[in-house]
């Protein structure tokens, strides 16, 4: 989502798109009705058997809605709640022109933030819309625009209730490798750390709609679990072993 008239006109038309296709399906399925109703007349002419017979058959027949675009069939599927838009901005502005070009239409979505060295988001972590919301963004530290003062918009947003969501700064094997130690990072510069704990867990289950299965340490969830020596985020802190599905693939711990 960027902070112009394009952006704004493709998250409209898509809507648009929706109520049109609505509107076409309502007249097919009523046309569709008036039909059912003449051949329920016409199947109890005893005067013309056969003409009843074939209306008898025709009743058989279920209702066939209109295929609708892929477009419009995506959004109504995000009105019903059946899937969630993930929203990606670069600043504060691109929030902004989302909420508008969104206006009165209530679906599920997830912000996608990038933690840019001087990051512009601080001007909208106070937005109603967000407390609550799942915010998703590397672990990463930024500065004030003109400043050398750090930032740590993960704590801000944190602070204000967003629930933030972390993933580590790119798809490389180093970037996995150093996705605890980055979030440490954070949690050294006064990010809560239940609540980084969160991030890297729960919240991201959530945001893909398998928290009923892993997340969080909870009776019936898949037993994938990490176990440490120490706090997770300290520096000294070693990795003792590794559950997954119920068996342990590294190290095994006392029972």
């Amino acid at each position: 989502m960027r902070s112009d008239s394009t952006s704004k006109k493709t998250l409209r038309k898509g809507f648009e798109e929706a109520d049109e296709y609505l509107e076409k399906e309502a007249k097919n399925r009523e046309k569709w009705e008036k039909a059912r109703e003449k051949l329920e007349k016409e199947a109890k002419d005893k005067d013309d058997k056969e003409k009843a017979d074939k209306a008898k058959e025709e009743l058989k027949k279920p209702y066939t809605p209109l295929a609708p675009n892929p477009s419009a069939e995506a959004f109504m599927a995000l009105r019903s709640g059946d899937l969630t838009a993930l929203v990606s901005i670069n600043k504060a502005s691109d929030y902004l022109h989302f909420l508008d070009a969104l206006g009165k239409e209530e679906i599920k979505w997830t912000l996608q933030v990038p933690i840019a060295r001087e990051s512009d988001l601080y001007h909208v972590k106070s937005e109603a819309a967000l407390t609550g919301r799942h915010i998703v963004m590397t672990p990463s530290l930024s500065v004030h625009p003109g400043t050398l003062r750090s930032r740590s918009m993960a704590a801000e947003f944190v602070t204000k209730g967003a629930k933030v969501t972390f993933v580590p700064r790119s798809d490389s094997t180093s970037a996995h490798e150093s996705w605890l130690r980055d979030v440490g990072e954070l949690v050294r510069a006064g990010l809560d750390a239940d609540a980084a704990l969160s991030a890297m867990t729960l919240h991201g289950a959530e945001v893909l709609r398998v928290e009923d299965r892993v997340g969080s340490l909870d009776e019936g969830k898949d037993a994938n679990i990490l176990f440490f020596d120490g706090d997770p985020f300290a520096a000294t802190t070693n990795l003792e072993a590794v559950l997954l599905e119920g068996d342990f693939i590294t190290g095994e711990v006392e029972r």
